[in-house]
Formats: C-alpha cells, sequence, structure tokens
C-alpha cells in the first residue's frame, strides 16, 4: 500500500512540473526537408502535418526543454541576430532569426529540416 501511495505521489508530482512550463518558442513549420546520402525530398506540410511537427521549446526551473522532441535539455546561444537551441549530443538545433525558425535534427543518417514563420518567442524568459 504505501508502495502505491508513494507511486502515485511520484507520478502526480512530474505532471504537475508540466504546470510549471512556460513555452518560450512556438512555431507550426509549413515545409520540411528530408535528406538522405541517396536523395532529397522538400515537401510543403498541410495544417495537420504542421501541427504534428510544431517546433516548441518551453522552461521549467531554469532549464530549457525542447518539448516537441521529448523534453531534450539544449542549450542557448545568442549568435549575431539568431538565437540558436542546440541539443549537447549533436542531433539536433532549432535557429531562429528575423520572425522565422529552423528545426535540424538528425535521426540515423537521415536529416530533416522544418521551416515556418515563429507563432510565439519570449527573449526575455532565456535570459
Amino acid at each position: 500500500m504505501k508502495e502505491t501511495i508513494l507511486l502515485v505521489f511520484v507520478v502526480a508530482l512530474a505532471n504537475a512540473s508540466q504546470l510549471f512550463a512556460e513555452e518560450v518558442l512556438v512555431c507550426f513549420p509549413d515545409r520540411r526537408v528530408m535528406a538522405s546520402a541517396n536523395k532529397v525530398v522538400e515537401q510543403k506540410l498541410t495544417a495537420e502535418e504542421s501541427k504534428k511537427n510544431a517546433i516548441i521549446l518551453t522552461k521549467i526551473r531554469g532549464k530549457l526543454l525542447w518539448k516537441s522532441r521529448g523534453n531534450k535539455e539544449v542549450k542557448y546561444v545568442k549568435s549575431g541576430v539568431f538565437m540558436v537551441f542546440a541539443e549537447s549530443n549533436g542531433a539536433g538545433y532549432v535557429k531562429v532569426g528575423n520572425g522565422v525558425a529552423m528545426e535540424h535534427v538528425h535521426i540515423g543518417m537521415v536529416t530533416y529540416t522544418y521551416f515556418g514563420k515563429v507563432n510565439l518567442i519570449k527573449p526575455s524568459s532565456l535570459d
């Protein structure tokens, strides 16, 4: 019984942390480019595909998380007019500039790049 109560408490606590998540970047991309060693495919996304592939970064307890990629922690770097959010293992990054976001991810030996207009950005939350 004690184990069940403890498990319920831990799960509730984990879910409660999401209540304190602040979205700092939201983008619904309209284009995807897939590239491998043998081919490159550019695709215009439907509204449904855009929502499914949303680019979302959140901040929880001071950490920036790539919510749309499994809550991977990212590091923020300001580079000239660009804001870059990079995953530490090199599997991807999000770059923002001039109202446009670009998400670049590597899955095996295939890369996916998404482009779209930024819907929400909170630069003040990045400091």
